[in-house]
């Protein structure tokens, strides 16, 4: 071989080199900008997961929580709420409804009204008096009428007497004579 081959060989075997170096700082640098592109969705996806159950229970916990703590005796909401997850699960239908179904999917239905009941007064109530979850009973606010609609004594004072006194009763003597 001769020297100028050598030489030209030597000089492509440098050039070679420097873009091979000059490759792998790119690299080093693409591969540190998908790094931090990287951490960045994960951060979004972080902030996305936190906002997506943040609205999960705005839109559909809370005001299933309110309906129960509507029906339920004080302070048996959370026990109202384990019952029905132990033995039914909630769907939300596409128009908002919230009904309730078996375990197995198929929806709860009593026998009269043939539709999945929904996840309001009536259709709990429903359940307790069609007899099918009868542990409600004792959980469930009963009817919050106070009476048969009597206007009752709104005068503010005694009834008005009929006019006779009773005769004075005898004193009432104690102890020994």
């Amino acid at each position: 071989m001769s020297e100028e081959t050598f030489e030209q060989l030597q000089e492509e075997v440098q050039k070679l080199r420097d873009k091979n170096k000059q490759l792998l700082n790119e690299k080093k640098t693409i591969q540190g900008e998908r790094d931090q592109l990287a951490d960045k969705v994960q951060g979004l996806e972080s902030e996305r997961d936190n906002l997506s159950g943040e609205l999960n229970r705005i839109t559909i916990e809370q005001p299933r929580r309110e309906i129960l703590e509507d029906v339920s005796v004080p302070d048996m909401t959370d026990t109202l709420q384990r019952e029905l997850d132990h033995h039914f699960d909630i769907e939300r239908t596409d128009d908002g409804r919230d009904i309730l179904k078996h375990k197995d999917g198929t929806p709860v239905t009593v026998e009269e009204e043939g539709e999945a009941l929904e996840l309001n007064r009536d259709g709990l109530h429903a359940l307790f008096d069609k007899g099918v979850l009868p542990s409600l009973g004792r959980m469930l606010l009963g009817s919050q009428s106070t009476g048969g609609g009597a206007p009752g004594n709104m005068g503010g004072g005694p009834p008005p007497s009929t006019g006779q006194k009773q005769p004075p009763r005898p004193d009432g003597r104690f102890g020994m004579r």
